[in-house]
C-alpha cells in the first residue's frame, strides 16, 4: 500500500458525507473558506455602569427577599391570632361552665332542698320543740361533763360570770 492509497481513502469518507474534514488542508485547496461564528474575546474592564447594574440588582433581590420574608411573617402573626381566638373561646366556654355548676352548688346547697329531701326521701321530720339544758358551772368557771367514769373538764370562758 502506497502513502498516497490512505490520503485517497479518507477522500473518498468524505465525500461520502460520513465524516467532517479536520481542517482547510483535509478539504483541498478548492473549498472555500467559511467564516468561523466561534471567535475568543479580549476580558474588558468593568465600566461604573456594569457596578450600577450589578448594585441595583442586588438591591432587588434584597427588596424581593424582604417583601417575601414581611409576607411569611403576616402569616405566621395570622395563624397565631386564629390560635389566640380558639383559645379565647375555649377559655369563654369553661366560664360558662364553671358559672353553671356554681349555680347548681348553690342550689343544691339551700337549706330549704336540705330539709324538703331530708323528710321526704329519708324520712325525717322536724321536732316539735326544741329544750336547751343549762351546763353545770363550777367556780372556776368550767364546765364539767359526765361521760363514762371519768370527769372531763371543758373551759368555757363566756360562762364565767360578767361583773
Amino acid at each position: 500500500m502506497s502513502p498516497a492509497e490512505p490520503q485517497r481513502e479518507d477522500q473518498a469518507i468524505v465525500r461520502a458525507g460520513l465524516v467532517q474534514p479536520a481542517g482547510p488542508a483535509s478539504r483541498g485547496p478548492e473549498a472555500e473558506e467559511q467564516p468561523r461564528h466561534l471567535h475568543l474575546l479580549e476580558k474588558r474592564a468593568r465600566t461604573p455602569r456594569q457596578y450600577w447594574r450589578f448594585w441595583l440588582a442586588l438591591l432587588g433581590a434584597a427588596a424581593a427577599a424582604l417583601c417575601l420574608g414581611l409576607v411569611g411573617l403576616h402569616a405566621l402573626i395570622a395563624q397565631d391570632q386564629f390560635q389566640l381566638d380558639r383559645l379565647q373561646a375555649q377559655v369563654s366556654a369553661a366560664q360558662t361552665s364553671y358559672e353553671k355548676l356554681r349555680l347548681q352548688v348553690a342550689q343544691l346547697e339551700a337549706p330549704a332542698r336540705i330539709v324538703s329531701v331530708a323528710e321526704s326521701h329519708l324520712g325525717m321530720r322536724q321536732p316539735g320543740s326544741i329544750t336547751y339544758l343549762p351546763a353545770p358551772v363550777t367556780s372556776q368557771g368550767t364546765v364539767t361533763a359526765r361521760y363514762g367514769d371519768a370527769d372531763w373538764p371543758v373551759v368555757k370562758p363566756y360562762l364565767s360570770t360578767v361583773p
